[in-house]
C-alpha cells in the first residue's frame, strides 16, 4: 500500500492498455524503504521501458507524474532525456490518459507509444465523535433540537 497522508492510502493501481487491466509492482525508494511510486516494465526488442507512477511528485489535481527511463544492454539510455522523462495525464478522445511516446532520433527504427489510463483503489480513514444520549421515558426532543444534531452530524461529516 501507498500512504499518500495520514488518511489517504492508494491500496493497488493498475493501467488499463486497450482492454488488458494490468497491477503496477510497488516497491521502496531509497534508504527510507517508503513506497511512492508504481511500476510497469516492458521489452522492445533491446530496449527496456520501465515507467513509473511518482505520487510524489503530482500535479494540481493530485495526479502523479509519469517518470520514464530505457535502458539498452543493461545501460540507462539518457540522449534527450528531458523530451521524453516526465509525462503528465491528459485529455484525449474526452478521456485522461498518460500518452507516452518518445522522440529521440536513436529510436527513428523502433515506434514506441504506451498510452494507458489509470485506475486505483483508494482507501480514505475519516474520524469522528458521537454523543448517544439516552432517552428518558415520557421526554419528547424538541424539533430545535433535532436541527441543532442535524447539523453536528453535517459538521462531522466533513
Amino acid at each position: 500500500m501507498l500512504v499518500l497522508n495520514d488518511n489517504h492510502t492508494i491500496v493497488s493501481a493498475r493501467m488499463l492498455i486497450g482492454n488488458k487491466l494490468i497491477t503496477l509492482a510497488e516497491k521502496p525508494q531509497g534508504d527510507s524503504g517508503k513506497i511512492r511510486c508504481h511500476f510497469y516494465e516492458q521489452q522492445f526488442g533491446k530496449y527496456k521501458i520501465v515507467l513509473r507512477l511518482d505520487w510524489e511528485d503530482r500535479d494540481e489535481n493530485g495526479n502523479p507524474t509519469l517518470d520514464s527511463d530505457i535502458y539498452t544492454d543493461g545501460k540507462k539510455f539518457n540522449v534527450g532525456k528531458k523530451q521524453w522523462h516526465h509525462t503528465r495525464k491528459s485529455l484525449e478522445s474526452g478521456q485522461w490518459v498518460y500518452k507516452w511516446k518518445p522522440e529521440v532520433h536513436k529510436f527513428r527504427n523502433l515506434s514506441i507509444e504506451i498510452t494507458f489510463k489509470l485506475q486505483t483503489t483508494n482507501q480514505l480513514s475519516i474520524s469522528g465523535r458521537s454523543r448517544i444520549i439516552p432517552a428518558e421515558n415520557n421526554v419528547k426532543i424538541s424539533k430545535e433540537d433535532m436541527e441543532r444534531q442535524r447539523k453536528i452530524l453535517e459538521e462531522l461529516k466533513k
